[in-house]
């Protein structure tokens, strides 16, 4: 990895947009991801030394910071601490998660309500377990809907708007009827 050998005298606004991976593998197996088709790497991780030497490099002049898009960001043991650093040393203004949400403990769950996440992207395929199941081979859209529920109940706790919550899903021949109205239902119920 590339560090700066000396501090970027720089004293303007941020303006990076940084999607940083942290992790490179994701458990769900979607059926539409690469990860499905491909085959599995070698399972590797940003050490937490590395994240802060990057941060310190490169997080004064992020503005948006969005944490693994295509992979899950909360397999990483260090997520807190990592949205601690985004958040608290480095103040990014705008800091999102993309998420199948399946893996969220109620230590992660704090952790983002406390860390000024802006938004979190939710990759909610399905409300029907059956279709959920079929294109996201190793989860679980109930354990899903309890986290999200988990995410909410935090938000009124600490009388807070943040994080918005986004639902992202891929229309596929199989789950084209599925976003019906009672998809729609639900998602706006659970927003």
């Amino acid at each position: 990895m590339f560090y700066f050998k000396g501090k970027f005298n720089y004293t303007g606004d941020r303006f990076l947009h940084l999607f940083l991976s942290v992790t490179n593998y994701c458990v769900t197996k979607c059926r539409m991801c690469h990860h499905y088709y491909l085959p599995e790497p070698q399972r590797e991780l940003i050490k937490l030394e590395d994240f802060k030497k990057l941060a310190k490099n490169v997080f004064p002049y992020v503005k948006e910071l969005g944490l693994s898009p295509t992979v899950e960001v909360l397999k990483h043991p260090d997520f807190c601490q990592m949205l601690e650093i985004a958040n608290l040393q480095y103040k990014i203004p705008e800091i999102f998660l993309m998420t199948n949400l399946n893996l969220l403990t109620d230590q992660q769950a704090e952790c983002i309500i406390k860390n000024n996440v802006k938004h979190l992207q939710i990759s909610f395929d399905s409300y029907k377990p059956e279709v959920y199941k079929w294109i996201k081979t190793n989860g679980d859209v109930n354990k899903v809907i309890a986290n999200i529920k988990k995410i909410n109940f935090l938000k009124n706790k600490y009388k807070t708007n943040l994080p918005e919550l986004h639902f992202n899903f891929v229309i596929m021949k199989k789950s084209v009827e599925n976003y019906d109205e009672n998809y729609m239902r639900l998602a706006a119920d659970l927003k």
